[in-house]
C-alpha cells in the first residue's frame, strides 16, 4: 500500500514539474510567448489606469458591445495565422521525418548488398559504402545549413567538417548554380554508379535507389520553399496592427462596461487592470506564437531541431555501417 501510494504521489508530483515547465519555459529559459509580449503587456496597465480615471471621473463612454463584437473578429483571423503558421511548422516536421526515412534507406541498401556478397570485398567496395555513408550526412547537414544560413552562407561549418574533404569543400563553395545539398546527391548517385559498375549493386536496385534520391531533391526542395516563401507581409501587418490597435483602446470599452455597473473607482480600476491584462495576454501572445512558428528552420529554440534529427542520422548510419 506504501509503495502504491508512493508512486501515485511521484505521477502527482511528475505532472506538477510537467505544468510548471510548461506554464514557465523552464526548458528554454527566457525564450517563453510571455517574455516575448511582456513589454507589450507592461504598456497595456499604466494606459488602463488612464482610461479608467478618464471614464470614470469624466464621463467619457465608449461602446463595449462594438469592442466584443471585433474581439470575436479579431480572435478569428489570429487563429487563421495560427492555424496556417502550424501547417508550414508541420509541413517541414514531414519533409524532414521523409528526408530521414529517404538518407536511411540508401544507407541500408549499401549496406546490404556490402554484406551479400561471399569473401572479403575488396578496399575500393568498403571505400564506396563508407563514402555512401559519409555522403548521406554530409547531405543533411549541408541542407540544414543552407536553411540556416542561405545561398551566401559559408559552407565551412562545424557540423559538417566530419564529412568533407578539404577539395570536396572547395567544391561546395564554388556557385555555379547547384546548391551544396544538390550536389552531394549527385556524389551520393556517383557512388553507388560506381558500386554498381563493380558487381555490387544490381542495374535494378541501382533503381530502387533512385526513389531516395528523389526523396532527398524533394525534401530540399520543399524546406527551401517553405524557408523562402514568407506569409505575406501584408496579412502579418494586418494581424499585428489589428491585435495592438485592440489591446491598447480596449481600456476604454471594458472600463465603461463595468462603470455602468460599479461606483467605486479602485473596484472598477482593479476589474479593468485585470481584464485588459487577460485580453492583452491572449491575444498579444496568439499573435507571437504565429510568427514563432511560420519560419521553423531556424536557430530558434521554438524552432525544429535540426541538430537532434542530425545526430540520430549520423548515429543510426554509423550502427548500420557496423552491422
Amino acid at each position: 500500500f506504501a509503495l502504491a501510494v508512493g508512486r501515485r504521489l511521484r505521477m502527482a508530483w511528475r505532472g506538477f514539474w510537467t505544468l510548471c515547465s510548461e506554464t514557465f519555459a523552464l526548458e528554454f529559459g527566457s525564450t517563453s510567448v510571455f517574455y516575448e509580449v511582456g513589454v507589450s503587456i507592461a504598456l497595456v496597465l499604466p494606459l488602463t489606469v488612464l482610461c479608467t480615471w478618464v471614464t470614470v471621473t469624466h464621463g467619457y463612454t465608449f461602446g463595449w458591445e462594438i469592442y466584443a463584437f471585433i474581439s470575436f473578429l479579431l480572435a478569428f483571423l489570429l487563429i487563421f495565422r495560427l492555424q496556417t503558421a502550424y501547417a508550414r511548422y508541420w509541413e517541414a516536421r514531414t519533409i524532414l521525418a521523409e528526408s530521414k526515412t529517404s538518407i536511411i534507406s540508401c544507407g541500408l541498401l549499401a549496406v546490404t548488398q556490402y554484406h551479400r556478397h561471399y569473401g572479403d570485398p575488396s578496399d575500393e567496395v568498403k571505400l564506396c559504402v563508407e563514402g555512401v555513408h559519409r555522403y548521406l550526412c554530409l547531405y543533411y547537414f549541408t541542407l540544414v545549413n543552407h536553411l540556416r544560413f542561405g545561398d551566401n552562407g559559408d559552407c565551412r561549418q562545424p557540423n559538417i567538417e566530419h564529412y568533407v574533404t578539404e577539395p570536396e569543400l572547395e567544391l561546395l563553395r564554388k556557385k555555379r548554380g547547384v546548391l551544396a545539398p544538390i550536389k552531394v546527391v549527385k556524389w551520393i548517385g556517383a557512388q553507388l554508379c560506381h558500386m554498381e559498375s563493380m558487381g555490387y549493386i544490381s542495374p535494378l536496385q541501382l533503381h530502387e535507389t533512385n526513389e531516395g534520391l528523389e526523396g532527398m531533391i524533394e525534401a530540399f526542395v520543399g524546406l527551401e520553399k517553405i524557408k523562402n516563401c514568407k506569409v505575406p507581409f501584408t496579412l502579418r501587418q494586418f494581424c499585428t496592427c489589428l491585435t495592438l490597435f485592440f489591446v491598447y483602446t480596449s481600456p476604454f470599452a471594458i472600463a465603461t462596461g463595468f462603470a455602468q455597473t460599479f461606483t467605486d473607482f479602485n473596484n472598477i480600476l482593479a476589474r479593468t487592470l485585470l481584464a485588459s491584462f487577460l485580453s492583452g495576454i491572449v491575444f498579444l501572445s496568439i499573435n507571437a506564437t504565429s510568427r514563432t512558428l511560420e519560419d521553423p528552420c531556424g536557430n530558434d529554440p521554438h524552432d525544429l531541431d535540426l541538430d537532434a534529427l542530425g545526430r540520430d542520422i549520423v548515429s543510426e548510419l554509423m550502427s548500420t555501417l557496423g552491422v
